[in-house]
C-alpha cells in the first residue's frame, strides 16, 4: 500500500473526533424524547500523567526532479522503515469523556533511493518525527477510542551522490505541519495500558535545486510531503485510581438511515507529460469542493456501536497550468466511493468511531496541446480508513464530522497521449484525503 499526502490539514487521517468531543463538550445538545441515562458499572480511570514508548513502522511521500534528461523519471519516492520512541502526556476524564494533551518524538530511518543512467545515487531519508496534539474521545470497560490532532515536525533531507559535483550534495527539508489520527487504547492494569495508534503528519517542504550540482537543471525541486505512521505503544499512568462511574448511552443508534454529505478533498497525483516543455514533473494536486450520499444501518450492544456504511461522492477537485510552451494540463478527481464497517463507542447522544474498509477513485488528465485536446483516466481502488463523530440531535436526525483517506497505487503510462508525448510520460494516483460533514436520517426512532 502506498501513501500519501494529506493536504493543508485534512486528514486522513482523521483527528476529526478530537473536534467533534471538543464542540460537543462545549455544548450539550437538545435530548427531548430520548430516554435518560442510567447508571452502569464503572469504566476504566484514564486521568493523570502517563508516559511511555512505541514502536512501529512510516512512510514518507516526496517528489520532485533532478537531472532529468540522464535519470528514470521524476522523483516519486516513498521512504519506508521502522521507527521508535518515547510519548508523554495528561488525561481528563469526565464519565466515559476522556481528554487530554501529548508529546512525543520518533527516531527512525524513513528512506528510499534510486540509481540513475548515469550512476549516481539520489535518496530522501527522515529521521526524526515530533508531534504535540490534543487527544479526545470515549472509554467503555477498559477500552478508550480516540482521535488526535496538532503540530509536528519532521526533519528530512534530499542527497545526491556519484560523479555528479559536488559531491555528497544534499538540501534539507525539515518542516512543521499538522498531525492528526486516531487510535485505540486498552488498559490491562489500572496503571499499565496498550495502544495502537495511526497518525499522518501533513508536511509540504519544497526546495528548489537548480544549482544542487553540475548537473541539475532549471526546473529541479524537491519537495518532502505526508508521512503516513502506523504504531503500538504501552502507557504507564501514575494515577492508577479506581474505576469511574459512567452512564449507558441515552440514543438508540441501532437501524437502518440514508443521508448525504458535503465537504472539501485533496487528492495526490504524481506523474510527469511532455517533460522538455513543461514545468517539471506533476505538482498540482487537486483540491476542491465534494458532496454526495451514504447510507448505513447500525447495530448496538450497551455502548458499543458497529454497523456497515456505503458511499458515493461527486467531485470537484482539479488543478491546472500552462507549460512553457503555452500548453495546458490539468488533473482532476471526478468522484469516490467506499464501503466501510463502522465501530465505536456511544456517550449521551454522541458516537464517536473508526471506520475502515475499500474505496474507489476516478481520476483524469486533460490536456490541450496546439490546441488539441486529449484525455487520459484512471480508476483505482484500495484501502479507505477514517474516524468521526456523529450527533443526534433528535431520536430520528444526527449531524456528523468525518475524515477519510482513500489509498491508492494506481498508475498508467502514456507515451502517446499527444504529439508531444515523451516515453516516460505516465500519471499515477495516490492517496485522497476528504474533510466533510453529513446529516443522516434513522428510521425507526428510539
Amino acid at each position: 500500500m502506498r501513501t500519501s499526502w494529506l493536504v493543508t490539514v485534512l486528514v486522513a487521517g482523521a483527528g476529526v473526533t478530537s473536534i467533534g468531543v471538543l464542540a460537543a463538550s462545549a455544548a450539550e445538545l437538545p435530548r427531548k424524547a430520548v430516554a435518560a441515562p442510567v447508571a452502569t458499572l464503572g469504566v476504566a480511570d484514564w486521568s493523570g500523567f502517563y508516559l511511555g514508548g512505541h514502536v512501529g513502522y512510516g512512510s514518507a511521500n516526496s517528489r520532485g526532479t533532478y537531472d532529468d534528461g540522464t535519470n528514470t523519471g521524476p522523483i516519486d519516492f516513498h521512504g519506508t522503515g521502522a521507527l521508535g520512541g518515547a510519548q508523554a502526556g495528561y488525561n481528563w476524564q469526565y464519565g466515559r469523556l476522556v481528554y487530554g494533551v501529548e508529546v512525543d518524538g520518533t527516531w527512525g530511518s524513513l528512506d528510499k533511493s534510486r540509481v540513475d543512467l548515469d550512476g549516481d545515487t539520489q535518496r530522501t531519508k527522515t529521521n526524526f518525527l515530533g508531534s504535540a496534539r490534543f487527544r479526545s474521545g470515549a472509554a467503555i470497560d477498559n477500552l478508550f477510542i480516540f482521535g488526535s490532532i496538532g503540530v509536528g515536525y519532521a526533519q528530512s533531507k534530499f542527497t545526491v551522490t556519484g560523479s555528479d559535483t559536488p559531491s555528497p550534495a544534499s538540501v534539507n527539508l525539515n518542516s512543521w505541519g499538522l498531525v492528526s489520527g486516531f487510535g485505540a487504547e486498552y488498559a490491562l492494569t489500572p496503571n499499565w495500558s496498550l495502544r495502537g495508534e495511526y497518525l499522518y503528519y501533513a508536511m509540504s517542504k519544497r526546495a528548489d535545486i537548480p544549482n544542487l550540482t553540475n548537473d541539475s537543471d532549471a526546473t529541479d525541486f524537491v519537495k518532502a510531503e505526508g508521512i503516513h505512521v502506523a504504531r503500538i505503544a504501552a502507557n504507564y499512568r501514575f494515577n492508577g485510581g479506581q474505576a469511574v462511574r459512567a452512564t449507558s448511552p441515552a440514543m438508540n443508534w441501532t437501524g437502518l438511515y440514508v443521508g448525504a454529505h458535503g465537504g472539501y478533498g485533496s487528492s495526490r497525483i504524481t506523474g510527469v507529460y511532455d517533460e522538455a516543455g513543461d514545468n517539471g514533473s506533476f505538482n498540482i494536486d487537486p483540491k476542491g469542493a465534494l458532496g454526495g450520499l451514504q447510507i448505513g444501518y447500525n447495530f448496538q450492544n450497551g455502548a458499543i456501536v458497529y454497523g456497515l456504511e456505503a458511499d458515493g461522492s461527486w467531485s470537484g477537485m482539479s488543478k491546472q497550468r500552462t507549460d512553457t510552451e503555452g500548453d495546458s494540463e490539468k488533473l482532476k478527481t471526478t468522484s469516490l466511493a467506499s464501503i466501510r464497517g463502522r465501530v465505536g463507542i456511544a456517550a449521551d447522544n454522541r458516537l464517536y468511531y473508526i471506520t475502515g474498509g475499500w474505496g474507489m477513485i476516478n481520476s483524469k488528465l486533460d490536456v490541450v496541446e496546439g490546441g488539441n485536446p486529449a484525455s487520459q483516466g484512471l480508476r483505482s481502488s484500495g484501502l479507505v480508513i477514517g474516524s468521526g463523530v456523529d450527533w443526534a440531535f433528535n431520536p430520528n436526525w444526527s449531524v456528523r464530522l468525518e475524515g477519510l483517506t482513500y489509498f491508492a497505487n494506481k498508475s498508467k503510462a502514456m507515451p502517446a497521449l499527444t504529439g508531444d508525448s515523451d516515453i516516460q510520460d505516465y500519471i499515477k494516483q495516490d492517496a485522497v484525503a476528504v474533510l466533510r460533514v453529513g446529516v443522516n436520517y434513522r428510521f425507526g426512532g428510539p
